[in-house]
């Protein structure tokens, strides 16, 4: 199994398009195309969760946690997984 930083480096080796949708979609594209296993997904998705910002978008008015940032927004989708590999180096 690989180790977070591992898995952050993949997800951003692997930042296509849809990285303007989130983080989350990232790791379940790359479970979804077999990249990573049932166990890597689910810790991808405890690291993102557990290290999210402290802001939420507020999308339309209400609070949509799905979304840390602007959606199509992928700056700040890339400086996080950056600076989060650099924390797990």
């Amino acid at each position: 199994m690989r180790t977070t930083k591992e898995l952050l480096e993949l997800m951003l080796k692997n930042r296509n398009q849809r990285l303007r949708f989130g983080l989350c979609v990232v790791a379940s594209d790359l479970y979804n195309m077999m990249v990573i296993t049932d166990e890597e997904y689910l810790i991808l998705q405890k690291y993102i969760d557990d290290n999210r910002p402290k802001n939420l978008y507020n999308w339309f008015g209400l609070l949509h946690t799905s979304f840390y940032w602007k959606p199509g927004d992928r700056k700040p989708r890339i400086k996080w997984l950056k600076k989060h590999i650099e924390l797990n180096s």
